[in-house]
């Protein structure tokens, strides 16, 4: 029953808001808000990168670095994924770039948090894995899935995990079973356990077990590390990372970024290295 509510009760949403607002559909400006960057992190805000994806395609734009909003044109009448990828100054050596973004989905949402920024990502996901669908098709799951519920759990979870820090692991949902939670939407057997960070399921890590474990030099006079997700880096020491899984960690020292790349292996009980050292 749970199951079925995830899809049906999205309907009875939009249909409310139709009917009860008299909203006009279609496409509008509307100002995002942004998350604040915080300096202390050690490493500067360059600009936000915003993305946005609806099915029909996908634009992009770019806001300054002390912006606290964005605006965008979107459909009221199509979910839209909104990503918004803080592009830093350890960015210009990176491939991609490294901390995971901020979100939200439109148009339940208008606020782009770190939190939600995994829920946007899976609707991006979406619409991009389903481009020889026809549309029609793709945008139809996207409206029956129910997103709000799904941003919802997400919140709980991460409010659960606050009111017990005993247990000592930070609520990361990208450490959540991405391609579980991406094939139940797609085949209509999401639940909300899929959302949950099961303890027998991740480790916590500090730098000075990566120093322990390793036998290279490069992190010894190293201090701090930074994770990708932007939020965990302010919940102490420790970070969570999901068993055989790789996971990518930077630390700042010497003159160099060091892009650590982290497995910890659950039957082997013993964590992977590999460490690429850029000059800043």
């Amino acid at each position: 029953m749970k199951k079925k509510y995830f899809y049906f009760a999205a309907f009875f949403v939009a249909a409310f808001t139709f009917f009860g607002c008299k909203s006009v559909f279609g496409e509008k400006s509307v100002a995002f808000s942004l998350p604040e960057w915080d300096d202390s992190l050690g490493v500067g805000l360059e600009y936000w990168l915003v993305k946005t994806s609806d099915g029909r395609g996908e634009q992009s734009v770019l806001a300054g670095n002390v912006s606290r909003t964005v605006t965008l044109e979107v459909d009221f009448d199509r979910v839209t994924a909104i990503l918004a990828y803080p592009i830093t100054s350890i960015d210009a050596n990176h491939n991609a770039p490294f901390f995971k973004p901020a979100g939200c989905i439109y148009p339940y949402q208008e606020t782009i948090s770190y939190l939600q920024g995994f829920s946007s990502e899976i609707l991006w996901e979406l619409y991009a894995c389903n481009a020889n669908y026809a549309l029609d098709e793709i945008s139809a799951l996207a409206k029956q899935f129910n997103w709000q519920k799904f941003t919802q759990t997400v919140e709980a979870k991460y409010e659960e995990a606050e009111k017990n820090p005993e247990d000592k692991q930070y609520y990361n949902p990208w450490n959540c079973n991405h391609d579980t939670i991406f094939s139940g939407i797609q085949n209509g057997s999401f639940s909300t356990s899929y959302v949950n960070q099961a303890k027998s399921n991740v480790t916590s890590i500090t730098l000075s077990d990566l120093k322990v474990s390793s036998n290279k030099q490069e992190l010894s006079s190293c201090t701090s590390m930074l994770g990708s997700y932007v939020p965990e880096n302010f919940a102490g020491e420790s970070f969570v990372l999901p068993y055989n899984e790789q996971r990518e960690f930077i630390s700042i020292c010497n003159g160099f970024v060091y892009e650590i790349f982290v497995t910890f292996l659950k039957k082997e009980k013993r964590i992977v290295l590999a460490i690429n050292s850029i000059p800043l």
